[in-house]
């Protein structure tokens, strides 16, 4: 079971935590009773870090949550995010993209060629590689005239003609 860095934005220098809860079920806490303590990230001087916190989950949680971050004196929630989260040490970012989008756009790519017609497939970054890393989009190739794709002599693209 290891433990998840979730990391959001609020403003500087406050007391937070966060609570996550299961998107199925908005009512229980699923990170502890009160959630987790929150951590600015300002110890190095890099002000791009102001207001960038980091909670740390230790439960074995996946899939689609939603993060309400709480200032920690008075109890008042002071933003909600989703995040998606993977039982891994990687880190979770919650906020304006969804995690599944920036798994996408940060994901490695491979041709699947033992398949028919051959598969372009997103495997999450830096969990493994094709057919051992997390698979998060499998999409079957096709030529410009919606044929498969399925050796090296195929053509996959066409000149423009001026």
């Amino acid at each position: 079971m290891p433990d998840t860095p979730v990391i959001f934005s609020a403003p500087p220098g406050l007391a937070l935590r966060g609570r996550l809860y299961d998107v199925g079920n908005p009512t229980t806490v699923v990170n502890g009773a009160t959630g987790d303590a929150a951590v600015e990230r300002t110890d190095d001087g890099d002000a791009l870090k102001l207001g960038l916190y980091e909670l740390t989950v230790t439960e074995p949680l996946t899939g689609p949550h939603r993060l309400h971050v709480v200032e920690s004196s008075s109890g008042a929630v002071i933003g909600v995010f989703d995040v998606s989260l993977f039982d891994t040490t990687e880190e979770a970012r919650a906020g304006d993209f969804p995690q599944p989008i920036v798994d996408l756009i940060e994901a490695d790519r491979f041709i699947d060629t033992a398949t028919t017609p051959w598969a372009l497939v997103l495997v999450k970054n830096g969990s493994g590689g094709l057919g051992s890393g997390i698979e998060l989009l499998r999409q079957q190739l096709k030529d410009v005239s919606s044929a498969d794709i399925d050796d090296v002599n195929t053509v996959i693209g066409q000149m423009a003609s001026s």
